[in-house]
């Protein structure tokens, strides 16, 4: 029974969880990409690149700025330790 594949529309679930548990987590930092200063939700960092870190949106949207390639492997975060 745990081995069925559940249906389609309960995959989702689980990214809808971790999406709705970050939403109000506070990133002190600036988007390397758009610039944005102290997001919220989810945030990136390039394991290769020193310091370079993207907001949701601009890693969700494939957004760099120079210097960086979207073949770096990136960590998420789902919280913020200073």
């Amino acid at each position: 029974m745990l081995a069925d594949p559940c249906p389609p529309c309960l995959m989702w679930l689980p990214l809808f969880h971790r999406i709705a548990s970050v939403e109000n987590v506070y990133h002190p930092v600036v988007c390397d990409a758009c610039q944005a200063r102290s997001f919220t939700g989810f945030r990136y960092k390039c394991q290769r690149c020193t310091n370079y870190q993207l907001c949701a949106q601009c890693f969700w949207r494939g957004r760099t700025s120079s210097g960086h390639s979207n073949e770096h492997e990136m960590k998420e975060y789902s919280s913020y330790v200073s």
